[in-house]
């Protein structure tokens, strides 16, 4: 006791914490009895890492702040010298960067100076303290930094709030999509725009920015990555295996599905390729975000402005946090832009109902508690992305393949859950056609597909006169009800080969035909049409049967023995009913929005 010196410190009652004079200890080489040495050493103290610059050391300095705070640990830091344990803090923040793409600077950097620092207290007979690890093994968490929550912005901008608060805000300019509330440490904007879309645009996210105290990124969807206005390749290895450290602490990365910013603060960014972007902080930040992403403090009743949240309580919240021209981050975009002082209207509020119903059926398959997608509902709600995609089928048409956006944002998403789903894009249904494949399998006019196995004689399609109805009494003489005229019927008969019976109620005319030729005319059998026909028939070049009514706006195709195919002009879908289904209404034309088809509805007529 007391007759040792050297790196070990001096053995007696001393404790002896903080920078030491470990070079005073360096051997010279004439005393050194290590064999095989060549007496050459490195320069002492050692340079910093070169990851170490001026930008990172501020950085690694603020994440590393709470431990040189006041309130922490007073009792034993006026026994152990706190800054030998900040600076390696700041030494261990800036070297993990460089190695992991998953090291988190808050949790893996701080934590080790930490639980050294709390350990020499304890060592040193100080335990009047309270640790700065919280249950989940973070330092300075709040016993909840092990749980997270994601904010999402998805198709024709479809916001789910930290909190799960779902808003349709279609701004057209720049927002702060999420910020510090209380400083100036961070801001993430998004930016509103337009993409191509085959022959039109839809709205779509072009580009997220991130801002911090040291320097600005934007990352853009089709995979464009910028630092400080410097442009970084894609394609760049770094990218795609251990990240790219950028000079703030965060991590960069980069796949075929999406680019990604880890931050140091436990935020982290993702902009998938199909337009998705996914904002996930922990719940250290918890009541201290501000932006469209909502609050972050477990109550939903603030974010949006509150409920009820119809669209102008969201129009009205939403373009407040529109970013001054001066502000911005995201390179390429309108440095000014102004939105109105109304929400624009909804695309589907434009379109007559069928086509409204038609954009449902084409993204039913994402609800489809059956379908393919459904091992993804428990991990990412669909409601947000169906939504999406009926005001994106509104807007454009299912004519497309960029049709399928919604469908890939939904795919990718899941993806980043750990659910893989397969590529998928519905086909796309012919605008205003029905047909009947295999003498069974029907497809609606809105895209829907059963089976009706039948067998008999069905309506295969009504229309009404405009503006006709009539009245009649029930079998007890009793109540009345009014029914519509009906204008055209077409009728099918499940049966080898399928036979078709169009009736035409102004001219009073039926016919009967099949794939083979014409096998009566008002109820007789003939081969031949009667002069002036209301219903003309005609062969095809290839084989099959073609009739037109209507002057020409309904016509019905006989392709085979078990197949057929009517189009019916926008005009008439509005009323159309019977086993093409009904346009004006989703549930009769057998779609359930979270349960596939129902043929038990088909009309009997036998």
């Amino acid at each position: 006791f007391n007759n040792t010196r050297g790196l070990c410190g001096v053995d007696d009652t001393t404790v002896e914490h903080g920078q030491y004079d470990a070079d005073a200890w360096h051997v010279d080489v004439v005393d050194q009895h290590f064999a095989q040495i060549d007496g050459t050493c490195a320069a002492y103290p050692p340079a910093p890492p070169s990851h170490c610059n001026e930008s990172s050391v501020a950085a690694a300095a603020m994440i590393c702040d709470p431990m040189v705070q006041t309130t922490y640990a007073p009792t034993c830091k006026a026994v152990i010298n706190m800054s030998f344990f900040f600076s390696a803090c700041q030494v261990d923040v800036c070297r993990g960067l460089t190695r992991s793409a998953d090291f988190d600077p808050d949790f893996d950097g701080m934590l080790a100076s930490v639980v050294s620092f709390e350990t020499a207290c304890l060592e040193a007979d100080v335990h009047n303290f309270t640790s700065a690890i919280d249950l989940c093994g973070v330092p300075f968490g709040n016993d909840m930094s092990c749980t997270s929550a994601s904010c999402r912005v998805v198709g024709d901008f479809r916001y789910r709030t930290f909190d799960g608060v779902h808003a349709h805000f279609p701004g057209a300019c720049q927002y702060t999509l999420a910020e510090s509330c209380a400083s100036e440490l961070y801001e993430i904007q998004v930016a509103h725009g337009l993409c191509d879309a085959g022959m039109t645009s839809i709205p779509c996210t072009t580009g997220v920015g991130i801002r911090n105290v040291a320097e600005d990124i934007a990352l853009f969807a089709n995979g464009s990555i910028y630092v400080d206005g410097g442009h970084i390749s894609r394609s760049d290895p770094d990218l795609a295996t251990l990240g790219m450290t950028t000079t703030f602490g965060g991590v960069l990365t980069a796949t075929e599905q999406y680019v990604r910013l880890r931050q140091g603060n436990g935020i982290q960014t993702t902009l998938y390729n199909s337009g998705a972007l996914e904002v996930t902080a922990r719940a250290s930040h918890l009541g201290t975000v501000c932006g469209l992403c909502g609050a972050y403090d477990g109550q939903r009743s603030d974010d949006f402005g509150g409920a009820p949240w119809d669209g102008d309580r969201i129009w009205q919240y939403g373009v407040t946090w529109q970013i001054g021209y001066m502000s911005h981050v995201i390179p390429g975009v309108a440095l000014e832009c102004t939105d109105e002082d109304e929400p624009p209207t909804s695309p589907c509020a434009q379109q007559p109902q069928h086509v409204v119903n038609q954009a449902h059926a084409y993204c039913a398959e994402l609800l489809n508690i059956d379908g393919r997608y459904k091992w993804c509902h428990p991990f990412v709600d669909p409601d947000e992305f169906f939504a999406a995609c009926v005001q994106t089928i509104c807007h454009q048409g299912a004519t497309t393949n960029e049709s399928c956006g919604l469908y890939w944002q939904y795919a990718s998403v899941c993806a980043s859950q750990g659910v893989d789903v397969e590529a998928y894009c519905p086909s796309v249904p012919v605008v205003n056609e029905c047909t009947l494949e295999s003498g069974i399998m029907y497809s609606t006019f809105l895209g829907s597909r059963y089976a009706n196995m039948g067998s008999g004689d069905f309506v295969l399609f009504q229309i009404p006169s405009i503006n006709a109805s009539q009245v009649s009494e029930d079998e007890a003489g009793g109540e009345t009800f009014v029914a519509d005229v009906v204008a055209l019927e077409v009728q099918v008969r499940h049966s080898a080969p399928l036979a078709v019976v169009v009736y035409d109620a102004a001219s009073g005319e039926s016919v009967q035909f099949t794939a083979i030729g014409i096998s009566h005319v008002n109820g007789v059998e003939t081969s031949s049409l009667p002069v002036n026909a209301s219903v003309t028939v005609q062969r095809t070049d290839s084989s099959g049967l073609i009739a037109s009514m209507m002057d020409d706006r309904v016509v019905l195709q006989v392709l085979s023995r078990e197949s057929l195919r009517v189009r019916v002009h926008a005009s008439l879908l509005e009323s159309t009913t019977g086993l093409c289904g009904s346009p004006a209404s989703a549930t009769v034309d057998l779609v359930s929005r979270r349960g596939g088809h129902n043929a038990t509805t088909a009309s009997f007529i036998s």
